[in-house]
């Protein structure tokens, strides 16, 4: 068996399934290019999801007016089936496509995930996340799960405990575009070296292999 993150190869190691591999979630490197860099009118606070999911930003409502109204220039951008209903933040809404997925993400200019810390968001893989830090964004996201192992906070992106820490490095990264340049480029290299399509089915089939008796 093979699981997204090791904590849900420790769920099944503990109902039967004592060899289960851990894998990542693999990112085409090929799909998600990197973005490119100029100049723009406003800074873009962006999130990709489903439905199922807009609760995690719903969350995050009170930090992002707080964050529009203080900085000139800074939006939401929400690429989505479903979007908030929010009068006092500044929201562009995009329905999500997979013919545009990556020029929508192209288009943020920082991505962000949070998530409640309980045993479903434990078990999340973190797919929002690497699809931002694939194209180059700098991400600020919950220490929840994985999302702790692929951030390292200050290095490729910010982990965001509480609220205020919320308002302070959304502020940081709208006001310095050097910093979002910094750590995109960092977040693109860790999704590189340690979660590409190629890495992960290299891993997968060398771990088949030694399976099925035919050497690594």
């Amino acid at each position: 068996m093979v699981g997204g993150n090791e904590y849900l190869s420790e769920m099944a190691r503990k109902h039967g399934a004592p060899r289960t591999l851990t894998i990542p979630t693999p990112i085409d490197m090929n799909r998600y290019t990197e973005k490119g860099r100029g100049p723009s009118p406003s800074v873009r606070i962006g999130w990709i999801g489903g439905a199922s999911t807009l609760f995690y930003l719903e969350q995050l409502h009170p930090v992002l007016r707080e964050v529009c109204r203080s900085a000139q220039g800074a939006e939401v951008m929400v690429v989505s089936d479903a979007f908030p209903d929010w009068r006092d933040v500044p929201v562009a809404r995009k329905p999500w496509s997979y013919e545009e997925e990556i020029q929508d993400l192209h288009s943020f200019d920082v991505g962000i995930m949070p998530l409640t810390d309980d045993a479903w968001a434990r078990g999340k893989c973190g797919f929002k996340l690497l699809q931002y830090m694939a194209v180059g964004l700098p991400v600020i996201c919950s220490p929840v799960g994985v999302n702790a192992e692929m951030v390292r906070n200050g290095i490729n992106g910010f982990l965001a405990r509480t609220s205020d820490d919320w308002v302070r490095y959304l502020r940081l990264l709208v006001q310095d575009p050097g910093m979002r340049l910094r750590l995109g480029e960092a977040a693109r290299r860790t999704v590189t070296e340690r979660y590409s399509l190629d890495l992960c089915a290299q891993r997968l089939a060398s771990s088949l292999r030694e399976a099925a008796g035919l050497g690594p």
